[in-house]
């Protein structure tokens, strides 16, 4: 059987005729449709590289800098014991020097490129309220409550 035979077999004949007909005008067989060439000339390779960087294999804009930086002004930190705010934090990626909380004198080596103050919404501040004892907080009966809890030490439920 050949393949006209099979296609006229298989598919209803008005189909069949017109599809191997075009087949056969054309020449196309399964394998030829696979097959293609590429000229030299098309593809050949441009004197200038289409990127600027093909042979750039290192960074050429590279940035140091903290990524996420908490405060005294997140609760989780500055309920830790973390004393300096976000201005401290800008001073010191800036390359300032200023007094640790733990009262020692502190700059970096070399200023940062970025910093990104990442202080949770949540309680803003509150923590630094506490280690202040700031009077909008004690004016509550809850405020004192936590002041008193965070000047004693205390690891009772807030």
């Amino acid at each position: 059987m050949n393949f006209l035979h099979v296609l006229t077999r298989s598919v209803p004949w008005p189909k069949s005729s017109t599809i191997a007909a075009t087949m056969l005008v054309t020449g196309v067989t399964g394998a030829q449709a696979q097959e293609f060439t590429l000229s030299e000339e098309r593809h050949e390779t441009r004197e200038t590289p289409y990127s600027p960087y093909v042979d750039e294999h290192f960074p050429q804009n590279v940035y140091f800098g903290d990524t996420h930086l908490h405060t005294s002004w997140s609760a989780d930190a500055g309920m830790a014991g973390a004393t300096l705010g976000p201005d401290a934090a800008f001073r010191v990626a800036r390359g300032e020097e200023v007094e640790s909380q733990s009262g020692q004198r502190f700059k970096l080596i070399r200023p940062l490129d970025f910093v990104v103050v990442a202080d949770h919404a949540e309680n803003l501040g509150i923590a630094d309220y506490l280690n202040r004892g700031d009077p909008i907080l004690l004016e509550t009966e809850v405020g004192r409550r936590w002041y008193e809890y965070f000047q004693d030490g205390s690891r009772r439920s807030l």
